[in-house]
């Protein structure tokens, strides 16, 4: 009886460290799936079809543990292992087949949206359905269960920027497939130790056939992660109307230069292979957030003689219309540093600029450099990696002139809803905040946004200034 409890007892030790590092690893994998899941709905549609990724999880995940409910009557409680393995075995295969999918076979139109959806479900399906069984497998432990799955989503959190700026979107969900390959892989191991140690005669998992075919499907992850990294055979397309799709539709004057990623943008410097002498045109490339939001980078020597072509753009006319007091600017947005240029073509002593993402300040070092007048580095321009509404409100200093120029991220923020950064900087209290940081009665706010939200824009900056006097 004795010898019975102890095989017994060992027997559940061994279920369940399997139980809690596949749970962790499902956990991982499912919340990194979902927050790069945002990132690719952004390029491929828009920022605000990005959060549907919530919506698909939640449907996904919630199809998965609704089949387990109906036929957990029907399984015996021995068969469960096999069946987790088998569904992280699937929820594994499912991530390069929905990349490729996404990526190649549905068109990048927001016509087809619900094939979008669809798709994204599947690996949720999966995942739903391993996290069901394990929970079902253990319900005694039910505490230590609920403490990995939200260790593993925690994990997932820390991880998600160095992967996404290292691997890219497209290899974090080849990355996750491989993830998904190890619960198999860690029963076999755990089988392997029992044998060993010849403890006890009934498994939990009784075949190696799971097993197997977990390496097999690692085998090929990691084959193709390896391959994508390369050559980024699986790389995903920007949507019908975005504007990179525009630009790169013409090679024989645009030229892909690069594409980096972080947590909550994708950065494309397109650099433009036209003569300047012959087109008139100064840029020397364009940078495109989530494919779409442009910026330039301008050549410029560096020099003051080489700066009077800026007075025919219409960024100049504030600088001409009050030539007095111009010798500080603050910058929010500055992007590929067009504003920083005309503030320092009028005169500014002192540029202040404002940058949010620290990609286009790398993209500008690198693609404009000497041809740029090395903007980012002079000395009479200081440089700010921030938010321009958290910069505005933790700074005492006041400026001649204040610059917001189509500040429009259009990308996909991760603090979930419709969080988009450059909405905190139109509202009331941010003009009140943009008002009390200019120098004197002929300070400057200079704001250039799109004419259909004028009609938004103006009542908000006249009940600043109403509060303001």
């Amino acid at each position: 009886m004795k010898r019975t409890c102890a095989r017994s007892e060992m027997l559940s030790n061994s279920l369940l460290a399997f139980l809690l590092a596949s749970l962790f690893i499902l956990s991982l994998s499912v919340l990194l799936f979902e927050l790069t899941l945002t990132r690719m709905f952004s390029i491929i549609l828009w920022y605000n079809y990005a959060f549907m990724a919530i919506s698909v999880a939640f449907f996904g995940l919630g199809i998965g543990a609704l089949l387990v409910h109906l036929v957990k009557n029907r399984m015996k409680r021995e068969e469960l292992p096999k069946k987790i393995i088998q569904s992280t075995i699937g929820f594994a295969i499912s991530l390069p087949i929905f990349l490729f999918v996404i990526g190649h076979i549905i068109p990048p139109n927001i016509s087809f949206i619900y094939l979008f959806f669809l798709a994204s479900s599947i690996p949720f399906l999966f995942a739903g359905l391993s996290m069901a069984l394990i929970y079902l497998a253990m319900p005694s432990q039910i505490t230590k269960l609920y403490f990995i799955d939200l260790a593993g989503a925690s994990a997932a959190t820390l991880i998600l920027d160095p992967l996404i700026r290292g691997l890219g979107a497209e290899s974090v969900l080849l990355l996750i497939g491989v993830f998904g390959t190890l619960p198999p892989i860690i029963a076999y191991a755990s089988l392997l130790y029992s044998q060993k140690k010849k403890e006890i005669s009934e498994r939990f998992i009784t075949e190696k056939k799971p097993a197997s075919y977990g390496f097999i499907v690692l085998c090929v992850s990691a084959v193709l992660l390896a391959a994508n990294m390369h050559s980024n055979i699986l790389a995903i397309q920007p949507g019908d109307s975005k504007g990179l799709r525009y630009l790169l539709a013409n090679p024989a004057g645009y030229k892909d230069a690069s594409t980096k990623w972080n947590s909550f943008s994708r950065i494309d410097v397109v650099k433009h292979t036209g003569d300047i002498r012959k087109t008139g045109f100064r840029d020397l490339a364009s940078i495109l957030i989530d494919a779409d939001a442009l910026t330039p980078i301008l050549k410029w020597n560096g020099s003051s003689s080489d700066r009077q072509w800026l007075k025919g753009y219409m960024d100049y006319m504030p600088y001409e219309m009050s030539r007095m007091n111009n010798s500080s600017t603050l910058v929010i947005g500055s992007g590929g540093g067009e504003d920083i240029l005309v503030a320092l073509s009028a005169g500014s002593k002192n540029v202040t600029a404002v940058e949010l993402n620290p990609l286009i300040v790398s993209a500008v070092k690198q693609y404009g450099g000497s041809s740029a007048g090395n903007l980012y580095n002079r000395k009479d321009v200081q440089l700010s990696i921030d938010d321009g509404r958290r910069f505005i409100s933790s700074t005492n200093t006041k400026y001649d002139t204040i610059v917001i120029k189509l500040v429009d991220s259009w990308a996909a923020q991760l603090a979930g809803g419709y969080a988009l950064s450059e909405n905190y900087l139109y509202t009331v209290e941010a003009f009140k905040q943009y008002l009390n940081h200019l120098n004197g009665v002929n300070g400057k706010l200079v704001m250039v946004r799109w004419s259909n939200e004028l009609p938004r824009l103006v009542p908000l900056a006249v009940e600043a200034l109403r509060e303001y006097e």
